[in-house]
């Protein structure tokens, strides 16, 4: 008896990045004379081209692979049935942007009357696990303040707005901006 071919599958994802990696479900086609699915025994193996991580920071494994298309590939794993022999298709894993939001904050400064104005710094928050500024973000926010030096006393709003800061992999859904308090004492 020639051994008719099933095929196995993997089912289409679409994750946010730094998702747990899912169980991958998946599904096995082309049987004949009425054979129920029983007479598969077994599962496939299935990887993907994603970067994937384990971290002892969320004790899962999370794909840490930048937004973009990637593919699954099955193998045969445990895979048995009688009478049958296994083809494999690959499919496709999308990773998308997290839901986190990246804030930049300005510092807040206090200085004495009549000093020049510091150098105005900032943060930028919301990294998730692993990642850094560096590891996800170019360039730097504007950061501004109308006072100069012989300002009168008074509290100064400290802007930040974007200036040339950018991701650069799109993980996240976007950057805030916070403004913050310069105070001339």
């Amino acid at each position: 008896v020639t051994p008719a071919t099933l095929t196995a599958t993997p089912q289409k994802l679409s994750l946010p990045y730094s998702s747990q990696v899912p169980a991958y479900a998946y599904s096995i086609t082309g049987f004949i004379n009425n054979d129920p699915a029983t007479v598969v025994s077994g599962v496939p193996t299935i990887t993907s081209s994603a970067t994937i991580r384990a971290t002892k920071t969320y004790g899962v494994t999370l794909y840490t692979a930048n937004v973009g298309n990637y593919t699954l590939y099955p193998t045969w794993g445990s895979l048995r049935a009688a009478n049958y022999t296994f083809s494999f298709k690959t499919a496709s894993l999308s990773i998308t942007p997290s839901t986190q939001i990246l804030t930049v904050t300005a510092n807040n400064q206090t200085i004495s009357h009549g000093s020049a104005i510091p150098k105005l710094t900032y943060r930028i928050t919301g990294f998730l696990g692993w990642d850094t500024q560096p590891s996800q973000t170019s360039g730097t926010p504007s950061i501004t303040t109308t006072a100069v030096k012989g300002s009168p006393k008074g509290t100064y709003t400290i802007t930040a707005a974007p200036g040339t800061v950018a991701q650069l992999y799109g993980n996240y859904a976007g950057i805030n901006y916070v403004n913050s308090t310069l105070i001339i004492q």
